[in-house]
């Protein structure tokens, strides 16, 4: 269900919209955080265990990246704690553009989504995401490359 294909998530109550490459939407009636558990699981973590280690090797406290592997980094546009939120996979962004108050995300697929932000808090949060790298602190690299 989750894969690189994915543009964003749109969580509503406890129901999650997918939207991916290529218009492809479709809702499952299950929690966002149920869904990144999941996917998590199979790496033997959980969302909590992702998002404490964020917090402090990144030094990031508000709207943590959800960092599912190197390939899957969502920002989140809003507080986890409401009920209405868009996860947004930064991989899959082209480019934002300033609307307002508002800020328009392009995606590679050239699909476009508004959100109810500032384009600076986006960067902010968009810029976060690309700090983190799971190769970062392994044996054997170094700065997210291989030293041999």
């Amino acid at each position: 269900m989750i894969n690189t294909d994915i543009l964003y998530l749109r969580k509503f109550y406890d129901k999650t919209y997918i939207k991916k490459i290529d218009s492809i939407e479709f809702v499952v009636n299950e929690d966002i955080c149920e869904l990144f558990d999941n996917y998590l699981l199979k790496q033997l973590t959980t969302l909590k265990g992702r998002l404490d280690a964020i917090k402090k090797v990144y030094h990031i406290n508000k709207n943590i990246p959800v960092f599912l592997d190197n390939n899957l980094v969502f920002i989140q546009t809003f507080n986890k704690k409401q009920h209405e939120n868009i996860y947004i996979n930064a991989h899959r962004i082209i480019d934002m553009i300033k609307d307002k108050e508002s800020t328009i995300i392009i995606f590679e697929d050239d699909s476009k989504l508004t959100v109810d932000k500032p384009l600076h808090i986006i960067k902010k949060y968009y810029n976060n995401s690309l700090k983190i790298n799971l190769f970062k602190f392994r044996k054997g690299y170094e700065n997210g490359k291989e030293k041999y």
